[in-house]
């Protein structure tokens, strides 16, 4: 009996920072895919706001 499993994800993410001490939004994109077995896309969004 031979099991193989075959699944690839891929994954990348940018990270949005302050230019200057003034600006106070920082932002987070992502997006990871799967291929094999399970197949899909998803994505991330994350937003800071610093008082």
């Amino acid at each position: 009996m031979k099991l193989v499993v075959e699944v690839w994800s891929i994954e990348a993410g940018i990270k949005l920072k302050p230019l200057t001490s003034s600006d106070r939004l920082t932002l987070d994109l992502g997006i990871k895919g799967l291929s094999g077995k399970k197949e899909g896309v998803s994505g991330n969004v994350g937003i800071e706001w610093r008082l």
